[in-house]
């Protein structure tokens, strides 16, 4: 069987090798940090612990909102489904249709985000999700629901 290096496993386009194994170096002289820090504050490796764990607490608090925004839907069914005149088989694959294109959406906006920066997709998401409880109040058929 062939030995194949460390070098030709890491030839796919963006990857860096980050440990210089050429030289006998000890301890942590060895990695390069890819992209190199800045010194500039607002740089995440320079941030203080405290802000570190802000923006985790908002990012969690985010994922949560969202989640609860659209997983809570199952109590208002029977209601939705009285005022709208909607099975429940129908609202039902609104609610998986949502559920899909949140996962679908999700592999345009990465890509997105990191094209043109977070936060114009995280502002575009967040006054997505504040017309959606608008978007409900107008359902009267199941087309309207699954498009809403």
């Amino acid at each position: 069987m062939a030995q194949v290096s460390l070098k030709d496993d890491l030839t796919v386009p963006g990857t860096t090798i980050i440990v210089d194994e050429t030289t006998e170096v000890t301890g942590n002289d060895n990695f390069k940090l890819v992209p190199t820090p800045s010194t500039h504050p607002d740089d995440p490796l320079n941030w203080s612990p405290a802000r570190k764990w802000l923006q985790l607490f908002c990012l969690i608090l985010w994922v949560l909102a969202g989640t609860f925004a659209n997983g809570s839907l199952y109590p208002i069914y029977d209601v939705l489904s009285s005022k709208t005149g909607l099975t429940l088989a129908e609202i039902n694959s609104g609610v998986g249709y949502l559920y899909l294109f949140q996962q679908i959406f999700s592999l345009i906006t990465q890509p997105l985000a990191i094209a043109i920066g977070k936060r114009p997709v995280f502002l575009a998401t967040c006054a997505g999700l504040c017309i959606f409880p608008f978007t409900l109040s107008q359902v009267h058929n199941n087309s309207q629901w699954i498009g809403g």
